[in-house]
C-alpha cells in the first residue's frame, strides 16, 4: 500500500492551497502503544505514531488515539448513528455475569470514538481479545 497525501481541493475561499506532497514512503512508520494507567477494573493505553528515517533516526513522533479497557462494567455507550450533524449514542446495560471487557477507543480530543464488547482468550503463547461486534 502506498500512502501519498496532497491537498487536492480548496473549499474555503480564504484558504491558500498548500502544494506540498507528503509521501509516507520517506519514513518507516511504527505504532507504539504505552500502558499509561491500570487497575483491577481498567487498563488505559496510549497510541503513538513514530516516523523514522531509513537511516534509523527518529524524524518525529505524534500522539495518536487512546483506548481504555473497562473490566465488567454495568453499561456501555452504543452508537446509534449521526442525526442532525450530531453523533448519537444510547446507554446499553451489560450482563456482566461472565467476564467481559468494554474496549473504548478515544478520539484525538479524548472524546469517545466507539466502544465494543470483548473477552480475553489465551492459548499457550498468546493473549488476544475476541470482539463480539
Amino acid at each position: 500500500m502506498d500512502y501519498i497525501y496532497a491537498e487536492t481541493e480548496v473549499i474555503d475561499p480564504n484558504y491558500t492551497h498548500d502544494s506540498r506532497v507528503y509521501d509516507a514512503n520517506r519514513f518507516i512508520v511504527k505504532e507504539l502503544i504505552k500502558i499509561v494507567d491500570e487497575s483491577n477494573s481498567h487498563v488505559r493505553r496510549q497510541h503513538f505514531m513514530q516516523a523514522d528515517s531509513h537511516a534509523g533516526s527518529t524524524t518525529f513522533m505524534i500522539r495518536h488515539h487512546g483506548e481504555i479497557w473497562h473490566k465488567n462494567p454495568s453499561y456501555r455507550y452504543k452508537y446509534l448513528g449521526r442525526f442532525d450533524e450530531n453523533d448519537r449514542c444510547s446507554i446499553e446495560t451489560i450482563d456482566n455475569s461472565k467476564p467481559i471487557w468494554v474496549k473504548e477507543i478515544l478520539s484525538l480530543d479524548e472524546g469517545p470514538r466507539y466502544q465494543c464488547l470483548s473477552q480475553w482468550k489465551e492459548n499457550q503463547t498468546l493473549f488476544f481479545m475476541v470482539t463480539y461486534e
